[in-house]
């Protein structure tokens, strides 16, 4: 073939020009550099292609774009006659005032039966009430609220204006407590709350108020909660455990505010040192919150968040139940109560202790 005649006379020709090069020295690299010199075409990769393989898709992709956005099918209106057609059938004719010309849309129309403003239907406000909130009947504290402010005597309802006067200065709420408690802490006596409320408010909250007063944070050191300060008594070895007198099956609840002190189930560890007794602890919200759970338009959803506590605290069908937060303690008798559970007897856990002893 002569294509095959041609290259061989050129390997020939560039070979000639190398003297026995020797392994290792590239002799491969410069026969094809010799062999890139002469006119033998060399077929190279077309790389033109590419831009076009990616601009067609893109171009068909704009002109997609622009197909599928839909056309005002509505001629041009000119300025009178788009007043004609939004007017009511009752408005007074426009006066004969020159067109203004009409300003193109920099944006097409996206529906083809958008309604007239004229036609499109407004809420009709409701009546303005005279007072606010709506008038409702009075219940039954308010109307002992009313008679008392109206049929008291003029000097008995201007002290009762008197005292719902705001104070010029707020209340100190530590300098009604603080300063008798502060004293017995400085003499080195341990004070106690028998609610665990009372207790979190003296131990965490009115030093969270009064960072910088001594006197708080003094009362707050010598703070205990009746049961922490016992077990703590226990350990040291000074704790009386005489107890005469079994108490059968406990159900204790444990209630909140006495879990934010971080002190751990105190009432629970001493109660199980009492011969003859079984604890069974119920760690969960009551539902009862304070003030709250005895709201009467509260009440039954207090009720309602008490369930899963008045079940576990009826299944041992306990001989007592007890909380450390009375409050608590009064909410799970009622839910008991109308649940059909076994009867059994509230009792706070110091009574409990008090009993255990046979005082």
């Amino acid at each position: 073939m002569p294509e095959h005649d041609e290259l061989d006379r050129l390997l020939d020709s560039a070979l000639a020009t190398y003297a026995d090069p020797g392994p290792g020295s590239g002799l491969e690299e410069r026969v094809l550099a010799a062999l890139a010199q002469h006119s033998l075409p060399v077929s190279r990769p077309r790389r033109r292609r590419i831009p076009w393989l990616i601009a067609i898709p893109v171009a068909a992709c704009v002109v997609g774009v622009w197909l599928a956005i839909p056309k005002s099918v509505h001629p041009p209106v000119s300025g009178p006659q788009i007043a004609e057609r939004h007017q009511p059938a009752n408005a007074i004719p426009f006066a004969s005032h020159p067109a203004q010309p009409q300003r193109k849309s920099a944006h097409r129309s996206r529906s083809f039966d958008r309604p007239a403003p004229a036609l499109i239907a407004r809420a009709v406000p409701a009546p303005k009430l005279d007072v606010f909130p709506a008038p409702r009947p009075l219940t039954a504290e308010e109307q002992v609220l009313v008679s008392a402010v109206t049929g008291g005597s003029k000097a008995e309802r201007e002290a009762l204006l008197e005292s719902q006067k705001p104070l010029d200065s707020p209340l100190d709420i530590a300098a009604l407590n603080i300063p008798p408690l502060a004293a017995l802490a400085r003499q080195g006596y341990a004070i106690l709350t028998a609610i665990p409320s009372c207790t979190l408010m003296f131990k965490q909250e009115l030093p969270l108020m009064f960072p910088q007063d001594a006197d708080v944070q003094a009362v707050r050191e010598a703070m205990f909660d009746p049961f922490e300060y016992l077990v703590a008594r226990n350990k040291d070895g000074l704790l009386d455990k005489g107890f005469k007198q079994p108490l059968g099956k406990v159900s204790y609840h444990v209630p909140c505010h006495a879990r934010v002190q971080n002190v751990g189930r105190k009432t629970e560890e001493l109660l199980q040192q009492i011969p003859g007794t079984e604890v069974t602890t119920v760690e969960r919200c009551s539902g009862h919150s304070g003030t709250w759970g005895v709201k009467k338009e509260f009440h039954p959803l207090a009720m309602k968040i008490g369930r899963p506590v008045f079940r576990a605290m009826a299944e041992p069908a306990p001989d007592y139940i007890s909380s450390d937060c009375q409050l608590a303690g009064h909410h799970i008798e009622q839910g008991m109560r109308e649940a059909g559970a076994k009867p059994a007897q509230l009792a706070h856990p110091i009574t409990l202790l008090r009993r255990a002893y046979g005082l």
